[in-house]
């Protein structure tokens, strides 16, 4: 009897030993989401967005052969789910399913208690034993979403909810390694709903440009195809040769909207982010605080502007500027009308390539210069104001790979001067049979994207009647700021 109690004992503790080896072995697996952090809006606006589901391992085992997904969403509502365009999909399609069984589907809330959302079991293969990948983390499900913005902003939320049935029986949320069924760790998403108020009706906004600003028409050039008013984003293209690095200026703007009065100063703290770009410069010459002796509005009040040190602000970068246009005589920006009041120099770190490298302007209070750390604040009447849209007022500076040559405008003939040679040239071109122009950007003198007679007729008005000089690149030679059909390719380099 003792020799069996002790070969029974024996076989106990192989078992136990086994088993903990097994546990401390077992890999982690963990459902999550994928997809934006957070969604903007006004109040009342439908944001419709695309989530993944995700599925990681951490560990040493094998991959997932299979999973059930069981999921909802609170304040939002799931559209619709699918695996393609997943690693679940067919592999025709480039994913590992191959034969399994896959069975997704969005649930009826009135099977549910109420309850929305979706549903997803998948096997890879009923016969090839495939598995995701060892020791990562793939989307396994694409799910459209979409969000209602509330009044005042609130969350979302994505959540692994166990017990959704969809047309079968209810579904919790597992995961099949080995042949063995795994509990996941589940990870939620909250999406925050953020309400941006339209400021378009708003007595002074703020904003950004890629060109210097002087008594614009309300919003209009603010940024790239954006309303800043009511939106916040913006971005500037600068084109880059491939293996060079690339500058530019965006400019800071202020937009007034005033019946009566103007905006007498301000001061302004702009946070520079982005790891692909410097910060070089910030000046406010050549905009409309520059000194009126340099066709600014300036006239002996105070200006201050400097680029912070990172080290007193917490290893952020950006610009501090703080301006009264005058202290004696009254001097306001225009009461209408948006006026660049500050220029931000940037320049690309790296080589350009095929990847865009992108720098971001923001207006953040508290940055601090050479005194106390700076709000965002504008002067009207004496009084201190917030601009409406300081919270959202923003641009990216997108570095991008230039796709075609450098060139003058107005130089049609390609010989690097401007002269009476090139509207001759474009007649030649357009009615004579003569040598059409290697570059058409050059002969594109108006700018309007069409090369005809018209730009032949501005050369003539502009080198013999004193009008108005031909749109950038001119004088000097560079990128086409304007997106059209014309071409200009590298190959044939215009200057």
């Amino acid at each position: 009897m003792r020799k069996l109690y002790s070969s029974v004992a024996a076989c106990a503790a192989i078992a136990m030993l086994a088993m903990g080896q097994r546990g401390v072995a077992q890999d982690v697996f963990t459902l999550g989401f994928e997809g934006a952090a957070s969604q903007a809006g006004e109040a009342g606006a439908v944001k419709a967005d695309t989530y993944y589901a995700t599925l990681g391992q951490t560990g040493t085992g094998n991959g997932a052969q299979g999973w059930s997904l069981s999921l909802s969403a609170e304040g939002a509502t799931l559209t619709g789910i699918t695996t393609a365009g997943t690693i679940a999909d067919k592999v025709e399609n480039g994913g590992l399913w191959e034969g399994g069984f896959n069975k997704t589907e969005v649930i009826d809330p009135a099977k549910n208690g109420g309850t929305g959302g979706a549903v997803s079991g998948v096997v890879l293969s009923l016969t090839e034993g495939t598995t995701l990948p060892a020791n990562t983390t793939q989307r396994i499900a694409k799910m459209g979403l979409e969000a209602a913005i509330p009044a005042g902003g609130g969350v979302a939320k994505l959540l692994y909810l166990d017990g959704l049935r969809g047309s079968g029986q209810p579904v919790n949320n597992v995961v099949t390694q080995d042949g063995d069924s795994q509990t996941p760790v589940k990870s939620p998403l909250t999406i925050n709903l953020v309400e941006v108020v339209s400021c378009c009706d708003d007595p002074v906004n703020v904003g950004f440009s890629g060109a210097v600003i002087r008594a614009g028409a309300g919003f209009e050039g603010i940024a790239d195809a954006t309303e800043l008013c009511s939106a916040g984003g913006g971005e500037i293209q600068v084109q880059v040769a491939e293996g060079s690095t690339g500058a530019a200026t965006a400019y800071a703007n202020v937009v007034s909207n005033l019946q009566e009065g103007g905006v007498q100063g301000w001061s302004f703290s702009i946070l520079v982010s982005g790891a692909d770009v410097d910060l070089v410069s910030s000046t406010t010459a050549g905009t409309a605080a520059d000194k009126d002796s340099a066709g600014g509005l300036w006239n002996g009040g105070f200006n201050k502007t400097q680029i912070v040190d990172p080290a007193l602000n917490g290893d952020r970068r950006g610009t501090v500027s703080g301006v009264v246009l005058s202290l004696t005589e009254g001097t306001t920006l225009p009461f209408v009308g948006t006026e660049s009041v500050l220029a931000i120099g940037l320049a690309s770190k790296a080589p350009q390539g095929d990847t865009p490298q992108v720098g971001t302007l923001a207006f953040v209070s508290g940055l601090r210069g050479s005194g106390q750390p700076v709000n965002n604040v504008v002067t009207v009447g004496g009084d201190s104001k917030a601009a409406c849209n300081f919270a959202t007022a923003e641009v990216d500076v997108v570095f991008i790979k230039r796709l075609a040559s450098d060139f003058i405008r107005g130089n049609s003939n390609s010989d690097d001067r401007v002269d009476i040679a090139d509207p001759i040239w474009t007649i030649n071109e357009l009615f004579r049979g003569g040598q059409p122009t290697v570059c058409q950007d050059t002969a594109d003198a108006n700018d309007d994207g069409i090369v005809d007679a018209s730009d032949a007729v501005y050369m003539i008005d502009y080198l013999f009647r004193g009008q108005a000089s031909p749109p950038a690149p001119f004088p000097d030679c560079g990128a086409d700021p304007t997106e059209d059909e014309l071409e200009c390719p590298e190959s044939d380099p215009a200057c």
